[in-house]
């Protein structure tokens, strides 16, 4: 059922670069319409739009959208040749995800992933690209520590989703270590612990019996640009606690820690 979003707080961020008036409020009438069919009243909204730093991007159009969903957060990003089709496609991606939220709020507790779930029917292509940097001008600039939440892969999975992320860090309601949760492709994730977990499979999970490896943070980095991988799932050397290395779209580096 169509909610009144008349009343809705949608606030426009430029990123990089002038938005033009009728671009931020095309932005502000697509968000309105995704949020008039959500499942639960939509609180506020911001819209981040921009331009991507390097001139060599294919997509350099950036839009981010977060939502307030009754005290949840969802979020989407992708960029576009053009800020008019970005924002398409923005709206189109949160809708989708509004979409598979609402199927699945009331019934993912304490079960299995519920059957929607991790089906990216949105183009990743879509997603906005990493910008290139020489591993010796890569830097720290982003440090994110929050308590982890207790919880069960099909739970993780769900607000991975919801949030457009690659990868959550929480612990493990089963064993009670910290884990990591990421997708192995459009259907399926992949969990890994700082301990060996029991081989298992399902239809939409895979679980790794290797711990995860015990790291200074500089040993980190070096092994990330190594690797090439998105990101580097690591046992802190110094606090024994599980930390996420990762390559950020503008191509530095973000790490994330427990709080705790």
């Amino acid at each position: 059922m169509a909610q009144d979003v008349a009343d809705l707080t949608v606030e426009v961020v430029k990123l990089h670069g002038a938005i033009p008036a009728n671009v931020a409020a095309y932005a502000r009438s697509q968000v309105r319409a995704v949020a008039a069919h959500a499942h639960q009243p939509v609180l506020s909204a911001r819209v981040k739009l921009g331009w991507a730093a390097d001139p060599a991007v294919a997509r350099p159009a950036v839009a981010q959208v977060n939502l307030d969903v009754s005290g949840h957060p969802v979020r989407a990003q992708v960029a576009a040749q053009n800020m008019r089709e970005a924002i398409d496609l923005v709206r189109d991606r949160l809708a989708r995800r509004l979409e598979r939220m609402g199927h699945g709020w009331e019934s993912r507790r304490g079960r299995t992933a519920p059957g929607s779930l991790g089906q990216r029917v949105e183009l990743d292509e879509a997603r906005p690209v990493r910008r290139w940097l020489p591993p010796d001008q890569r830097e720290i600039v982003r440090h994110k520590s929050y308590a982890l939440p207790l919880s069960s892969a099909a739970d993780a999975a769900f607000w991975m989703d919801a949030m457009d992320y690659e990868f959550s860090l929480f612990v493990d309601v089963e064993t009670g270590q910290d884990a990591v949760l990421y997708r192995t492709g459009p259907h399926m994730f992949r969990m890994a612990a700082t301990g060996p977990l029991a081989e298992s499979v399902s239809d939409w999970l895979t679980v790794s019996p290797h711990p995860a490896p015990r790291l200074s943070i500089t040993d980190a980095v070096k092994k990330l640009d190594l690797t090439g991988r998105p990101f580097l799932f690591f046992v802190d050397t110094e606090r024994g606690r599980a930390n996420v290395l990762y390559h950020r779209v503008d191509g530095n580096y973000g790490l994330i820690t427990p709080a705790t």
